[in-house]
């Protein structure tokens, strides 16, 4: 059994922060600074409007998501948290999110395929560090287990073992981590379209052990979201080319 380890707040003086915070801010930090690492190697001169502008997207539509897909009632009753957007974020809207402005501020790029390979260099590795914070936090609780199993940790504070699924989501991002940078990847659009269909699957998979999510039509927002992604992600597939592009501005 992994111990169940909780994290509160940090008070340095006058100033308390939660590490939960500093984890999510180190993650957008982090992985724009890979994603422009990337980029700027493969020719890409400014990368930086872009991936903030991805950015921005991605925690806008992840906290629509939030609001319309998992928790309306607090839309109905008011209105404004639309607009306050760090109150409350859904992965699977800041994935729809990010690809909608990414799709509309490179639809003229001369290769908008290895642009989206920069953005998937730093999806990953920002996610790797949310999934840490998610895994500290423990806020997706999975199903019971005995307190035999090995992936089970406890004891949560009803006394019981459980699953984490922000744990298992974090060990399963890292794995994704490692295939970025052991593959030899040989096509522009390969590194976004295998890391998009691979987190698809295994997050489809993970979300029948939370239990605290809405179900819709018997499947999680997510899992609905994640069937999207395989489809979209099959069908680009055919379209992607064939081998590397030369270096290519993003302007």
């Amino acid at each position: 059994m992994i111990p169940f380890v909780e994290v509160n707040r940090v008070s340095l003086g006058p100033i308390g922060f939660h590490p939960f915070g500093v984890l999510v801010l180190s993650s957008i930090v982090l992985g724009v600074w890979s994603a422009a690492r990337f980029g700027t190697r493969r020719g890409v001169s400014n990368p930086y409007p872009l991936l903030l502008w991805v950015g921005a997207a991605g925690i806008v539509g992840a906290h629509w998501a939030s609001v319309i897909l998992y928790f309306p009632q607090s839309m109905a009753a008011d209105p404004g948290v639309l607009f306050r957007v760090l109150d409350g974020l859904a992965s699977v809207g800041g994935f729809y999110g990010g690809a909608a402005a990414f799709a509309w501020l490179t639809r003229k790029a001369p290769n908008r395929w290895l642009l989206a390979d920069m953005v998937m260099t730093g999806f990953v590795l920002t996610f790797i560090i949310v999934r840490l914070g998610c895994s500290l936090v423990h806020d997706h609780p999975g199903l019971l287990v005995s307190e035999s199993h090995l992936l089970g940790v406890g004891p949560w504070p009803d006394g019981q073992t459980r699953l984490d699924v922000g744990l298992l989501e974090f060990v399963a991002m890292m794995g994704l981590g490692l295939l970025m940078v052991v593959r030899d990847w040989t096509r522009d659009g390969e590194r976004v379209l295998m890391i998009a269909l691979t987190y698809a699957v295994i997050r489809f998979g993970l979300d029948f052990l939370r239990v605290a999510d809405a179900l819709r039509a018997g499947l999680t927002p997510a899992q609905w979201g994640m069937l999207g992604i395989v489809v979209i992600a099959l069908v680009l597939w055919r379209r992607m080319p064939t081998t590397l592009s030369a270096p290519v501005d993003s302007r």
